[in-house]
């Protein structure tokens, strides 16, 4: 016998409570790293493979230990006070590529913050298309080689990987680490 659809959503929302229920920040793994816009070469877009860019190596090699787990994740400018929102607002609207969509009337937070986003595994391909060194063209993405060229920004990078149970739920932590950041960059739904 075929279950109402009522039923199936009361089902799901049951099991979703109980995920969250059980939810623990013990069982997150926290990485940082800092990303140097004076390290964006052309040589990288052309490369085989961006991942053995002597200065990437580091951030992909521990970025790959986590290759199946979801995370959420977010940059921030380091020092926000070397470039304002409106300058990146300019230099990303004069790109021919897709990007995250600049949020109107954003302004830097304290922290700086970018952008924030989340995936269901392989952050390390996430990375190379944000890097802008992903090989097809209509990759979405931060797009920071095309856009940060003779600007020395140094962003940091901290990635929240998960337990893979909680991988259909990502959406809601990327929106509660939206709304606390106020990123400059992307839209966020649940």
């Amino acid at each position: 016998m075929e279950k109402h659809p009522f039923q199936i959503f009361e089902n799901k929302a049951e099991d979703l409570g109980k995920l969250f229920l059980e939810f623990s920040s013990v069982d997150l793994i926290a990485k940082e790293f800092v990303i140097e816009s004076a390290f964006f070469d052309e040589k990288y877009k052309k490369a085989a493979d961006v991942r053995d860019g002597v200065p990437f190596k580091h951030i992909f090699e521990s970025l790959q230990q986590y290759h199946d787990l979801p995370c959420v994740y977010q940059f921030d400018i380091a020092d926000s006070s070397t470039i304002n929102a409106q300058e990146i607002k300019d230099k990303i609207s004069l790109l021919e590529k897709h990007t995250p969509r600049i949020l109107k009337g954003a302004k830097f937070n304290k922290r700086g913050t970018l952008y924030v986003g989340k995936t269901n595994g392989c952050m390390w391909g996430r990375l190379i298309e944000h890097l802008g060194y992903h090989k097809r063209a209509e990759s979405h993405g931060l797009q920071l080689h095309d856009w940060t060229k003779n600007t020395n920004l140094i962003f940091k990078l901290y990635v929240y990987f998960f337990p893979i149970k909680y991988k259909e739920v990502m959406p809601f932590f990327e929106k509660a680490l939206a709304d606390e950041m106020h990123p400059l960059i992307g839209t966020h739904y649940i």
